[in-house]
Parts: structure tokens; sequence; C-alpha cells
């Protein structure tokens, strides 16, 4: 029986090595609304769940409203509940391939726009930095 523990416990750690030594790839979503482009995505700075940090890009240049060096799963939390956001707020999002995830966001600057609905914007919350260690 202790050996079966052993052999369990070589097991889970030879499989958690395996997968930490893959990079992680970023996770980028689309967000659109009319002629007007978002994007929000997850970027792993060290190609491993941490640290990672948020980068939400519009028109106007890219923020990381969030950033996280310890906490797993904190960046892909806040963005899936801003991605959340912006769909209630009516812009279309869809996960982007990888492939993709070079491009620079392209919708152009129109009166439109600048003349966008408050609830379109981010919130306030939003521009503030928040590292979670």
């Amino acid at each position: 029986m202790h050996n079966i523990k052993k052999l369990a416990l070589a097991t889970l750690f030879s499989a958690i090595s395996a997968t930490s030594v893959q990079a992680i790839e970023n996770q980028k979503t689309v967000c659109s609304h009319g002629n007007q482009t978002r994007v929000i995505e997850v970027v792993y700075t060290e190609g491993t769940e941490t640290p990672c940090e948020v980068h939400y890009s519009k028109e106007e240049g890219m923020t990381i409203p969030w950033s996280a060096n310890n906490l797993a799963g904190f960046c892909e939390e806040k963005a899936a509940a801003f991605i959340d956001k912006q769909e209630n707020w009516g812009w279309a999002c869809e996960a982007a391939s990888t492939a993709m995830a070079e491009e620079p966001v392209s919708a152009p600057m129109t009166e439109e726009a600048v003349s966008e609905e408050p609830m379109t914007e981010a919130p306030a919350e939003v521009e503030p930095v928040a590292a979670a260690e």
C-alpha cells in the first residue's frame, strides 16, 4: 500500500512538471460595436500562469487594468468578468485565435467613436492597475 502512494505522488509530480514546462498561450478576445473594436487579452509574461496581465486595447491605446504575480486564475477571472460587462453594454465579443494575436486594433477613430455612449466606455474601476500577489 505504501508503494501505491509513492507511485501516485510520483505520477502527480511528473504530470505537474510536464504541464509546467509547456508555455501557456495568451488568451485574446475581440469585442466590436459598430465600427469600433476593443481587445481584451490575458498575457502570460513568462509563458506560465503567473505572472500575468490583462491588456485592454482600443483606438486610443492600451492599458493594463489588472495583473498578478502569484495568484493563478486572477487575470482570467478579471478578463472574463470584463468581457461579460462589454457584452452587457451591447458589444459582440468572441475569442480570437493566436494567429490574430499580432494584429493591432485597426478600427479608425471617427466622430461617432468620440461621442460614445457613457455605457460603452470602461468603468472607472478598470482604469487603476490592480495587482494581486
